[in-house]
């Protein structure tokens, strides 16, 4: 905020003393001849703008080479001889110069402010989209479930939920350590998207739940995902997790059903000590039973 406002006051600056040059540069060409006063005040206006706008880096400098040659060649035309026009052609040239020069940083300094303002929305957008983990967040983990069930409809290709409890959680926060419990989630958000896929979208569902989605990615498959992520959490972080999976359309065909039924399957795995539970094998045990 301090730098754009330093930034906010650099610009007014530049403007003023922009104004001030044209000012004195308009009273300059009055005094020293105000027959073609309106010309050189358009020129000086028109090589201004141009070198504001800046449409390429070369043009400006075209144009004030050209607004100065227009001007001095009416000045001579005007004057009859070289001498008497050399002295407003200079002022004009003078000042068209210094007004380019001021233009250019008016362009800089804007330039920056834009940025500033882009990094800033680019910056909201992020914390509003994800949280302090670097996960997306559950209301965005849902649409973006609500977009990968439209293209499954359309490609004819599974869509799968998992939800990962981090079983030591409870413990450090049994023990009063809460600061222990969110370092391991963070490690255990860290890990699962590394070795989940880059299309893979992991969000955190409650303290000790994530859960994740796997586009293109059938009930096999996803078990196997659950596997090398059981596996990878244990390697590197000496971490307990259960797991539990679901699979449009096979076990559920809407978010709420899909996100309900991975976490019985997750229920049932951490009733039953297991380490990963489909919603699928939940229902062939049921009706084993």
């Amino acid at each position: 905020m301090k730098n754009r406002s330093v930034s906010k006051n650099k610009l007014s600056i530049l403007i003023a003393l922009l104004v001030l040059v044209l000012v004195a540069g308009a009273g300059g060409l009055v005094i020293v001849d105000q027959q073609i006063l309106v010309l050189g005040l358009c020129l000086l206006g028109f090589v201004t703008v141009i070198a504001i706008l800046q449409f390429n880096k070369w043009f400006d400098w075209i144009m004030l080479v050209l607004s100065v040659a227009v001007y001095g060649w009416m000045q001579y035309s005007a004057q009859a001889t070289l001498r008497i026009a050399l002295l407003p052609f200079g002022v004009f040239a003078g000042v068209a110069l210094l007004a380019v020069l001021f233009s250019h940083a008016i362009h800089h300094e804007i330039d920056y402010i834009l940025q500033q303002y882009s990094s800033s929305n680019v910056l909201i957008e992020e914390l509003t989209l994800h949280d302090t983990l670097g996960l997306i967040k559950w209301h965005v983990f849902r649409q973006t479930l609500d977009e990968e069930f439209i293209r499954s409809r359309r490609t004819k290709k599974s869509v799968s939920v998992m939800m990962v409890r981090l079983l030591n959680y409870q413990d450090y926060v049994s023990e009063g350590d809460n600061e222990r419990a969110e370092e391991l989630m963070a490690e255990t958000a860290k890990i699962s998207m590394g070795i989940l896929r880059t299309l893979d979208k992991v969000s955190r569902y409650d303290r000790d739940t994530l859960g994740a989605i796997l586009p293109e990615t059938g009930q096999e498959e996803a078990k196997i995902a659950a596997s090398r992520l059981i596996n990878g959490i244990v390697q590197q972080e000496n971490a307990a997790v259960c797991v539990g999976v679901a699979t449009f359309p096979d076990d559920a065909v809407t978010v709420e059903k899909i996100v309900s039924r991975a976490l019985a399957a997750l229920e049932f795995a951490l009733s039953s000590e297991k380490e990963q539970v489909s919603y699928a094998q939940l229902n062939i045990g049921d009706r084993e039973e």
